[in-house]
């Protein structure tokens, strides 16, 4: 048994002498730390990190069950030359987003088979674009610039709207208003967008927001806290600079 030694801590640099490493309080395996503030900081850390590891198996866990077999690809191709839409199909082979799929399937039959790309029907027997609302009766508007008295049998179907003389405009030096948190629609929360590369996705877990992009061809996905793309978009510009481009 040692009686003593010389240790540097792994989190702060300090050098300090352990007496009885053995016995030493402030341990986890074969590391030493000069105090329990140090400790903890290494031990908040490690468990960071591995839940980003579970978060990043578990976002590749859940993609990999999002994917088609060869079989049922073709078989989308195949209802699609018949005129039948595969949406319902896909669907129940456990894709979330049926569409979304479907596109990813024509854009690699125009890379790589253009001939059954272009024997691909436009719309789908069944499948009836939706027809817009009618717009509402709207009831005459009339303007006053004096008192009046109206008599009418109907008067709960009256109705009087103040107009202020001078309206309010926003100025152009007026910024709208920002967006802090996820955009709610009918008591639903939207967490993914799809744009012209791929879909953004923002999930929360415990205090840490992550965005997840996934390119179009979903192929390649990405996965940083709101600070880790900061740093990266930071990183990117000074990368281009030296490169000799202007972003």
């Amino acid at each position: 048994m040692t009686q003593s030694m010389m240790n540097s801590c792994p989190v702060c640099g300090k050098r300090h002498v352990i007496m009885w490493p053995d016995m030493y309080v402030y341990r986890r395996g074969p590391t030493y730390y000069c105090s329990e503030d140090c400790m903890i900081v290494a031990a908040t850390k490690d468990q960071k990190i591995i839940k980003m590891i579970a978060h990043m198996r578990a976002k590749k866990g859940s993609k990999k069950k999002m994917k088609l077999t060869k079989e049922q690809t073709q078989q989308c191709i195949d209802m699609a030359l018949r005129g039948e839409s595969p949406m319902k199909f896909i669907e129940d082979c456990g894709i979330n987003n049926p569409s979304c799929t479907w596109w990813n399937i024509k854009k690699n039959l125009q890379k790589n088979d253009p001939e059954t790309y272009e024997k691909l029907p436009a719309k789908f027997k069944g499948v009836q674009a939706k027809k817009e609302p009618e717009p509402p009766e709207q009831a005459p508007t009339v303007k006053l610039s004096g008192p009046i008295r109206i008599e009418t049998p109907e008067a709960n179907k009256v109705e009087v709207v103040e107009t202020p003389e001078t309206p309010r405009i926003r100025s152009k030096s007026e910024k709208p208003r920002k967006i802090t948190a996820p955009v709610a629609y009918d008591g639903l929360i939207i967490r993914e967008v799809e744009g012209k590369f791929g879909r953004y996705r923002r999930s929360d877990i415990d205090s840490a927001t992550y965005i997840d992009f996934e390119s179009a061809d979903g192929m390649d996905t990405l996965s940083f806290t709101v600070e880790q793309w900061r740093s990266f978009r930071e990183e990117h510009a000074k990368a281009s600079g030296v490169l000799g481009v202007e972003m």
